[in-house]
């Protein structure tokens, strides 16, 4: 749900609350014409200002181009994607980004290049991202129990189920995957997968949509293999697999047969509205096989479950404006400005 309301003053998205009481929180933008508190993650991380559990707000606009390194327990907040009205309120991570502390927390970012979780506990949120790696690599520290939810994604990918200490327990929920030149999800241990829309939409017929998971929890999600119906997994082992909706035919798993459905087809018209742009395409149209289907009797899919998709990624008690109306100059000098606000409230 979204609160709106109007206003005659412009407010800084900085009078959000902190959460603790010694929690600070901090502007980040290269724009130097803005005077934000530093001009990108790195050079915050190099402040002793800075420390764990304070907030970092990605003014809208801001693009940060070089790589960024995270080494400190913060959360860091953009404005979200996907608003077509308003495209220059994004706030975007154009170079590599390297998370690499414990409980760090990603919201509302637009990431275009490859994001590396390096750490244990670490959080995407309603971001919209290219590749996530859990791990840099085999030779990094443990990368377990991540949560990537609510998130528009290309792939997400581990270091191979060799090193599964290194990533393992991801929780990946309500999130759209969509990739046309690799795996969406692969090589990760002891997963849980759940209210996902799950797509490969290449033309390469040696690639499914999970592979090479092992001892994961696979619900209520709706997977597609644009390429070939037939090929959906590959290496799943000791997986619990459950009121799915896929595109293969019900004798390609006849493991899997029992509590999901099979629409031996790729049209994603049979499943999903395809109504509005990007994300909005993805909700049920009104006689889905997604709809009451899930192990809760609720919808598969993203936006089912417990945290359902929020469109255009808008973090949760973020305010924007999405109209401004700017007066004539009254006898007394004064200007009169009125705002519509939205704020997404859950």
């Amino acid at each position: 749900m979204k609160k709106i309301f109007t206003t005659s003053v412009l407010f800084a998205v900085l009078a959000i609350t902190a959460t603790t009481a010694d929690a600070k929180s901090w502007r980040i933008n290269n724009d130097v014409t803005q005077k934000a508190d530093f001009t990108d993650l790195n050079a915050a991380m190099s402040s002793n200002d800075v420390v764990a559990d304070d907030t970092l707000y990605l003014d809208p606009g801001c693009n940060l181009i070089e790589d960024q390194t995270v080494t400190k327990r913060v959360t860091i907040v953009g404005p979200g994607y996907f608003r077509v009205n308003t495209p220059h309120r994004f706030a975007s991570i154009s170079g590599k980004l390297y998370l690499k502390a414990q409980y760090i927390k990603v919201e509302g970012v637009i990431m275009t290049k490859v994001t590396y979780l390096c750490a244990n506990y670490i959080t995407l949120e309603r971001c919209k991202t290219n590749t996530i790696y859990i791990n840099e690599n085999w030779q990094q520290p443990a990368a377990q129990h991540a949560t990537i939810r609510q998130c528009y994604v290309v792939d997400i990918q581990g270091p191979g189920l060799s090193y599964k200490d290194k990533a393992a327990f991801a929780k990946i929920e309500n999130c759209i995957i969509m990739v046309n030149n690799m795996t969406p999800i692969e090589d990760i241990y002891s997963p849980t997968i759940r209210n996902c829309y799950i797509a490969y939409t290449g033309t390469n017929t040696g690639i499914y949509a999970i592979k090479n998971v092992d001892n994961a929890t696979i619900t209520n999600n709706i997977i597609i293999n644009q390429c070939t119906n037939t090929q959906v997994f590959s290496g799943l082992t000791n997986s619990i697999v459950s009121n799915n909706v896929m595109s293969c035919a019900e004798d390609t798993y006849s493991a899997y047969t029992t509590n999901n459905r099979f629409l031996n087809s790729a049209d994603e018209s049979l499943v999903f509205a395809l109504e509005g742009t990007n994300d909005q395409k993805y909700q049920l149209k009104a006689d889905s096989p997604a709809k009451g289907y899930a192990t809760d009797e609720g919808d598969c899919g993203p936006f089912g479950g417990g945290y359902p998709y929020v469109l255009n990624g808008q973090p949760a008690g973020y305010p924007y404006y999405t109209k401004a109306v700017i007066g004539t100059r009254s006898k007394d000098g004064k200007v009169n400005v009125s705002l519509n606000i939205k704020m997404q409230d859950e």
